[in-house]
């Protein structure tokens, strides 16, 4: 076989590989981007590895500092560079791929080998995420390790292995695949394994080095070892070679999306990659012959370096050949040792956690279908792909915890959906603020969790003005000394257009905070908002009147008085003859009329309960007042802490904002305090149900990822 044909079958993967991901040129950085990058931009490399990790999670400075410093520097951070650097980073194991499986089995089954993985969509996170460099430097290491050492070339492969872990852990097991690769045909298992000693030399030193990190780190999250673990890890790797992911309430492939113009063309060139080289003709030698010629293409030739050295003479195969048992037993090997780590992690497992493994499924693959038909191998290619493909284009992902989701918790749509919001911030800012002052500190709300938009002080701040320093916080971390080290700005995302707006200079700027603190049950923040407005001579009625409750309620009695005093409220309570009239009012379908009684009753009696309990109730009733129910509602739970009620009241008030957790809290308080009445409540019991689907994993909560996508 010309080797320019084994090269165009490469090139054909290759070029598979990046038509599949080329929309990841456009996308920008996202949520631990920005964390590495603050980390390396105005420090040295050597500081940069030295500092501490900004998340704290993994031990993993080849894929963090060092690739963050040297791009960041390189590319004036560019996103663009980023990804195209993670572009090739895939693009090489393809290659490595193709490369093992013509060392092992011929040209052939290195050109299938390449085609199955260019197509996964287990690289299309680490693709598409600039800090996906952590699996994709792991893999691209853990493939020239292997390549090496079946070459013979042990030091170098450990060399190489100890790099690979330092971007990723994953390939923590990567001696066992190369022991096995290496095998030679007869050779005992011990000799085997005593070959790879520089590869367990190399896992030992990082084992010593991840140690003394863990040693003042705490686990990371979502980490646990279950007995089922390993074989959820197994069950996820077969999941992700097949594309076995569906929508909520559905199957694979069903319905079935058409590729788009690139994936199409990339489907083609995959498939074109395992058709361009034609399997051998079939020997027509006897069965003895045949069983000898066989025995020579396996290594019967001698090894340089005595007993345990590796297979040296093991060439390129010009021609497809059976693969051997090693090689064959090594594949399998490879996909089930590179599994295994992720047993730990299964409760939030991603399809790209199996990156690795999948580069092993797909030597597998090749090894197995080296003397195929070219229309066996091409379907094989073109089935996985566009399976991989749809599973790729899947408009949902997992919300809950848990190893047997019909999604992955972090694929393409992820990543997506966050960034639309990263995007339109960032334009949204620099349009708000081309510049923003020295020492400026922003407080934003009601941004979507998703969007990683504020994480730690700010870094993605930073990380846009190019100022170290600015800060950002969330309003729940409002203080004041944050307030006042510099200029203050307050930015609220808009849920409805998507975009972020300035409320600096919006004269109810504190009280909405103040009120939105509470609904986070966050009274010591609110109450910090409210000293600020009284600072700056605030005089509306409303914020002593609710500085009055806040104080109340952490047991502040001569604030609240004194509060109440400055709202013109009266210190008392009763007031049977206003109620009964108001509740007639309201009997009588005039509820207009009767929330204007209210308003005005409570300034005479705001302590009694029954006013406040009443008003919130007609709120929350009229869908033109709900946005004002959460208020009283507060103060109905305020004045009467004990009363099941109270909580049922606030559920409710939350739910209308929005609020799901919080509301969940509030409604099972009520049901723990009250649970014949809450096993009675029709409307409570219609709220939990309505909370839970619309909480992680809940039908609603799935359904509503698409139109948070698309705003």
């Amino acid at each position: 076989m010309k080797r320019s044909a084994f090269g165009t079958a490469l090139g054909l993967a290759a070029l598979a590989a990046v038509l599949a991901r080329l929309p990841a040129l456009r996308a920008p950085f996202f949520a631990d981007d920005w964390l590495f990058l603050d980390l390396v931009r105005s420090r040295s490399l050597v500081a940069a590895l030295l500092a501490p990790d900004p998340i704290g999670n993994f031990f993993r400075p080849l894929g963090r500092a060092f690739w963050f410093w040297s791009l960041g520097h390189a590319t004036g951070e560019s996103a663009p560079a980023f990804h195209a650097a993670n572009l090739a980073l895939l693009v090489a194991c393809v290659i490595m791929v193709a490369l093992l499986g013509r060392r092992l089995a011929g040209e052939r089954a290195g050109a299938i080998a390449a085609a199955v993985l260019a197509l996964s969509y287990a690289a299309d996170v680490p693709v598409f995420w600039a800090s996906g460099s952590q699996d994709l430097l792991a893999a691209t290491l853990a493939l020239a390790c292997l390549l090496a050492f079946v070459a013979g070339r042990r030091w170098l492969a450990a060399l190489l292995l100890l790099l690979a872990l330092l971007g990723k852990e994953v390939v923590v097991l990567a001696p066992v695949p190369a022991a096995l690769l290496a095998r030679r045909a007869g050779e005992s298992w011990r000799t085997s394994a005593r070959r790879a000693w520089p590869l367990a030399l190399a896992v030992g030193l990082w084992a010593v080095a991840l140690a003394a990190f863990m040693a003042s780190h705490p686990r990371p999250a979502g980490a646990s070892f279950t007995l089922l673990g390993p074989l959820d890890a197994l069950a996820g790797v077969v999941r992700t070679l097949f594309g076995l992911e569906w929508a909520t309430g559905g199957a694979p492939l069903v319905p079935f999306a058409m590729p788009n113009a690139l994936e199409g063309l990339a489907l083609l060139a995959a498939a074109a990659a395992a058709w361009w080289l034609a399997p051998p003709a079939r020997p027509a030698a006897s069965p003895p012959a045949r069983r000898r010629a066989n025995a020579r293409e396996r290594g019967a030739a001698p090894s340089r370096g005595g007993a345990g050295a590796a297979p040296a003479e093991r060439a390129p195969a010009a021609h497809a050949t059976r693969a051997s048992r090693e090689a064959l037993l090594g594949a399998l090997a490879w996909v089930v040792v590179a599994a295994l780590p992720v047993a730990i992690v299964t409760s939030i497992w991603s399809a790209y956690y199996y990156l690795f493994a999948i580069c092993g499924a797909s030597l597998l693959l090749g090894l197995l279908l080296a003397r195929s038909s070219r229309l066996a191998a091409a379907s094989v290619v073109v089935v996985l792909g566009i399976a991989s493909l749809e599973a790729s284009q899947l408009e949902e992902f997992a919300t809950a915890p848990g190893a047997l989701t019909a999604q992955s918790h972090v694929n393409r749509f992820y990543l997506m959906r966050g960034m639309n919001v990263i995007s339109r911030g960032i334009a949204d800012l620099r349009e708000l603020h081309p510049t923003m002052p020295h020492r400026s500190t922003m407080f934003v709300a009601g941004l979507p969790s998703f969007a990683a938009f504020q994480v730690a002080d700010g870094p993605l701040l930073r990380g846009v003005y190019r100022d170290s320093s600015l800060r950002s916080y969330f309003l729940s971390q409002l203080t004041p000394a944050r307030v006042q080290r510099g200029p203050a700005w307050f930015i609220e995302f808009d849920p409805h257009t998507g975009h972020l707006i300035d409320e600096t200079d919006d004269s109810t700027l504190y009280v909405r905070v103040a009120l939105a603190q509470l609904l986070n049950e966050k009274p010591e923040v609110a109450r910090v908002a409210l000293q600020l407005a009284e600072q700056k001579h605030d005089t509306l009625r409303v914020t002593h009147y609710l500085a009055a409750f806040v104080a109340l309620s952490m047991g502040d009695t001569a604030a609240a008085r004194a509060g109440l005093a400055a709202a013109h409220c009266a210190w008392t309570g009763g007031g049977e003859a206003a109620l009964a009239a108001i509740r007639a009012r309201a009997a009588s379908g005039d509820t207009t009329g009767a929330i204007a009684m209210l308003d005005g009753a409570i300034t005479s009696h705001a302590l009694d309960v029954r006013f406040h309990a009443l008003l919130a109730t007609l709120q929350i009733a009229r869908p033109d007042s709900r946005e004002k129910a959460p208020l009283e509602a507060y103060i109905t739970r305020v004045l009467a802490p004990d009363d099941p009620l109270s909580w049922r009241l606030w559920a409710f008030a939350l739910f209308y904002q929005n609020r799901i957790d919080e509301a969940d809290r509030a409604l099972q308080r009520y049901a723990a305090m009250a649970p014949q009445a809450a096993a009675r409540d029709i409307a409570g019991q219609q709220l939990g149900q309505y909370i839970k689907r619309m909480r992680p994993g809940g039908d609603i909560a799935q359904r509503a990822m698409r139109s948070e996508a698309e705003r």
